[in-house]
C-alpha cells in the first residue's frame, strides 16, 4: 500500500471548519492558567492580569455551580483559597477576591445541586478571604436562612470592618445596616456572639485621617448594641440559657466599649445601667434554674461576668454577687443572689443606675429553652 504524504492531504473546506470548531472548544474547556511571574505583578496587575484572573475565576465557578458530588466541592474550595494565597500581592489578592465575590454572590440565590453544601464552602472560601471586596457578598450572607452561613458571614466582616471603616461612608453605611438587621432579629446564640464582637469597636482608629468617622461608628455600633440589649435581657429572663454565652460577649463589647468612651460620664452610666439590667434577668433565670445544675452554672457565669463589669466601671471592688453563689453556709442561694443584685443597685446609685424594671415575657417551655443552632 502506498505512503501518502501528510503533505498531500487536503481537507475540505467543512472539514476545515470542522477542525477549527474542535480546536476552539478544546481551548474554550481547558482551564486558563494564573502563573504570573510575581516580580511583575509586585509592581501592580496590568489589564491582561485582571482579565486572565476574570476568566480563570469564571471557569471554576461555573464547574463548582455543575458540580454534583461533595467531593467536587470541597476540591473547588480548596482551589479557590489556594490560588488566592498562591502570591503575597495585595493587588493580586484584592482582585481575586473581588472577582471571586462576584461570581459566588449570584450562586446563593440559586438553587443548585448539594444547595447547602454549595452555600457553606461558598461562606467559607469568602470568610477567608479578607479583603473589603467581599463586603457586598458578606451582607448577603449575613441575610441568609442557614445559620452557619450567616456566622461566617459575620466571621468574615470581623476580619475586614477596620478596612471597611475606612472606605467610603456608603460602604460603612452598608456594614452597620446588615448588623443592625441582623441584631435585631438573629436567633442563633452563635451568631449572636459573633454580632456582639462585631460591635465591639474599642480599638484605636485604623489611623489618624479617619478618626472623625470611627469615632461616629463606634457612637453607632453602642447605640446598635443598647437598642438590642433588651431583647437579649428577655430571653435571658424567659430561662433561654442558651443565649446566656452570646449575652457574655455582649457585656464584654459593652465593657470595652465603655472603655473607648471614658471620659464620657453619660456613657459610662448608659453601660452600668444595661449590665445592671442583664444582671437582674440573670439573677430571676438563676431562680428559675432551680435544681437544674447546667443551667444553674450557666445563669452564675453571666453573673459573675456582669459583677466584674460593673466593679470595674465603678472602681469599686465589691465581689457581693460571687459570695452569695460561692458561700457554702448559705441555705436559700438564689434569695442571697437577688439581695446581692440590689446592694449592687444600692452601690451604683451614685451613677444613676435604677432597679430595673422588665416585664416577664410568655414562657413556653422549661428554663433550658434552646434557640436555633447554626
Amino acid at each position: 500500500m502506498p505512503v501518502i504524504s501528510s503533505s498531500k492531504i487536503r481537507l475540505t473546506p467543512g472539514a476545515a471548519a470542522l477542525a477549527a470548531l474542535c480546536a476552539l472548544a478544546s481551548a474554550q474547556s481547558a482551564p486558563p492558567s494564573l502563573d504570573f511571574p510575581e516580580e511583575i505583578i509586585k509592581k501592580g496587575l496590568m489589564s491582561t492580569h485582571v482579565q486572565q484572573i476574570e476568566k480563570w475565576v469564571d471557569y471554576h465557578v461555573d464547574q463548582f455551580a455543575k458540580a454534583d458530588k461533595e467531593d467536587d466541592v470541597l476540591k473547588a474550595r480548596t482551589l479557590w483559597f489556594n490560588t488566592y494565597s498562591q502570591y503575597d500581592v495585595p493587588d493580586y489578592r484584592y482582585t481575586f477576591a473581588r472577582a471571586l465575590s462576584a461570581r459566588l454572590a449570584p450562586l446563593l440565590d440559586k438553587d443548585l445541586p448539594l444547595k447547602r453544601v454549595k452555600d457553606v464552602n461558598i461562606a467559607m472560601a469568602i470568610a477567608s478571604m479578607p479583603q473589603v471586596t467581599t463586603a457586598t457578598v458578606l451582607g448577603r450572607m449575613a441575610a441568609h436562612p442557614d445559620a452557619a452561613v450567616r456566622y461566617l458571614a459575620w466571621q468574615g466582616y470581623l476580619a475586614i470592618r477596620m478596612r471597611v471603616l475606612e472606605q467610603t461612608q456608603q460602604n460603612v453605611n452598608a456594614m452597620f445596616d446588615a448588623v443592625s438587621e441582623a441584631a435585631s432579629r438573629e436567633a442563633s446564640p452563635q451568631v449572636m456572639a459573633m454580632i456582639f464582637q462585631m460591635l465591639d469597636l474599642s480599638a484605636p482608629a485604623p489611623n489618624p485621617s479617619v478618626e472623625g468617622t470611627y469615632r461616629q461608628a463606634q457612637q453607632k455600633a453602642l447605640d446598635l448594641l443598647q437598642q438590642t440589649w433588651r431583647r437579649h435581657c428577655r430571653q435571658v429572663l424567659a430561662g433561654q440559657t442558651d443565649a446566656i454565652d452570646p449575652c457574655r460577649a455582649g457585656v464584654t463589647s459593652l465593657v470595652n466599649m465603655a472603655g473607648a468612651f471614658a471620659d464620657d460620664k453619660a456613657v459610662v452610666k448608659k453601660v452600668l445601667q444595661l449590665v445592671m439590667d442583664m444582671t437582674w434577668c440573670g439573677a430571676e433565670a438563676y431562680e428559675q434554674a432551680g435544681d437544674k445544675v447546667e443551667a444553674a452554672r450557666t445563669c452564675g457565669m453571666l453573673l459573675r461576668d456582669c459583677e466584674n463589669a460593673m466593679a470595674g466601671l465603678s472602681k469599686r471592688s465589691k465581689k457581693l454577687i460571687d459570695e452569695a453563689l460561692t458561700d457554702l453556709k448559705i441555705k436559700n442561694r438564689p434569695a442571697f443572689v437577688k439581695l446581692a443584685v440590689l446592694k449592687w443597685i444600692d452601690e451604683l446609685k451614685d451613677f444613676g443606675v435604677q432597679k430595673p424594671v422588665m416585664e416577664h415575657p410568655p414562657t413556653t417551655g422549661a428554663a433550658t429553652t434552646q434557640a436555633s443552632q447554626p
